[in-house]
């Protein structure tokens, strides 16, 4: 009886790991496709739920990655947590049925429905989760000034060494060329529109 206790207990942690997983997707898409002009309108009406929209918008970066970094933990939690109770119950082929139906649920449930739902009405979706999405956005911001460093300064620090170990110097120095290049031309061109 007390496994039987378990396994409800296994599947409503999973259920509810999709449950958060399909949230994060869906809000991702929900923001970046609710229309601008829209949620501005909204918001100068006094809704205040499309204030919280156009401000999470306003720092993007933050919110792209508090909800990668959301649906990310969330997702290969439920997976490593299907793993381990497949495992002890059916042994080392516990590790297929949970790659197999984790991926069948994750793909379905937390990636493809809730960003169908939410690209089909994306300004309702937004606003309904607004104020999730503000707490997990204010919590990954808290989270990365405590560390002191942003996904940006990641990127920065870390893409010339990625680029070197997986292009080789030479290539990598070309490579890291490319951005300035095309400041360079930018430049140029809005001084010969001038």
């Amino acid at each position: 009886m007390e496994a039987h206790i378990d396994l409800w207990l296994a599947a409503s942690i999973v259920a509810m790991s999709l449950l958060l997983s399909a949230f994060f997707a869906g809000a991702e898409t929900a923001f970046t496709a609710a229309s601008r002009a829209r949620m501005l309108s909204l918001e100068n009406a006094g809704d205040a739920r499309a204030a919280i929209v156009n401000r999470i918008l306003a720092v993007r970066e933050r919110f792209i990655g508090a909800m990668l970094i959301g649906y990310n933990i969330v997702a290969i939690g439920a997976s490593a947590f299907t793993t381990s109770v497949l495992t002890a119950l059916f042994g080392k082929s516990g590790v297929i049925y949970a790659t197999v139906g984790m991926s069948v649920l994750v793909i379905v449930f937390a990636e493809v429905l809730p960003k169908t739902l939410a690209i089909t009405k994306a300004e309702q979706a937004a606003l309904l989760m607004a104020r999730p999405v503000a707490f997990a956005v204010l919590a990954d911001q808290t989270e990365a000034e405590f560390r002191g460093v942003s996904l940006r300064s990641h990127c920065r620090l870390l893409a010339p060494a990625v680029l070197q170990w997986g292009f080789g110097a030479a290539l990598a120095a070309q490579l890291n060329a490319v951005p300035e290049a095309l400041r360079q031309a930018r430049v140029n061109l809005t001084d010969a529109q001038i």
